[in-house]
């Protein structure tokens, strides 16, 4: 979405327009509450948050830059009240290899993927909550490190670094539990 469309969109979720809500919501609900379910790890508490986020960029949309991106700013809203709510509750925070296979066929295929994928969620698990949120928001919201660095309101070469740490403690984590080195 261009910075046209996020405004475009923004106001007619403000103004109530059906068309554009609809639109607005399928596109930055699914975003919003993957971001916060990394954050607080419960699916009642991050529907609520993920609503107090819609309201806020509602009562707020005057405060958004045109220039920013759209997403930037809401995901930071979220980040900022999934933050609130951590350490209101007394929370805190605290290509996996190059080998190459031969397959066959398509069944081995997806049995070694479905293998893999088990074996990364799995090592997931054990990073932490802000690792992870690095994690969801370059590879599965395919946002940039600059994006990235508004939304958790650190530098970019701390983006960088921190990126760099949790994919090296990724592949720590998978080589130590399964050899995969």
């Amino acid at each position: 979405m261009d910075r046209l469309s996020d405004s475009y969109l923004l106001e007619g979720f403000v103004n109530g327009e059906p068309e554009r809500v609809e639109v607005f919501t399928k596109h930055f609900y699914p975003k919003v509450r993957s971001l916060v379910y990394k954050l607080v790890r419960n699916d009642d508490v991050s529907k609520d948050i993920t609503q107090d986020v819609f309201m806020i960029v509602f009562e707020k949309h005057k405060s958004f830059r045109k220039e920013a991106k759209l997403l930037t700013w809401i995901l930071r809203i979220a980040y900022n009240q999934s933050l609130k709510f951590l350490t209101k509750n007394g929370q805190f925070f605290y290509s996996l290899d190059d080998t190459h296979y031969s397959i066959t066929d398509e069944t081995e295929a997806w049995q070694l993927l479905e293998e893999k994928l088990d074996v990364l969620e799995e090592a997931m698990s054990e990073l932490t909550a802000s690792d992870q949120l690095f994690l969801e928001l370059y590879y599965t919201n395919g946002l940039s490190i600059r994006e990235i660095s508004g939304i958790v309101e650190k530098s970019e070469t701390a983006v960088k670094t921190g990126l760099s740490r949790v994919r090296k403690r990724l592949s720590e984590i998978i080589g130590t539990k399964y050899g995969e080195n």
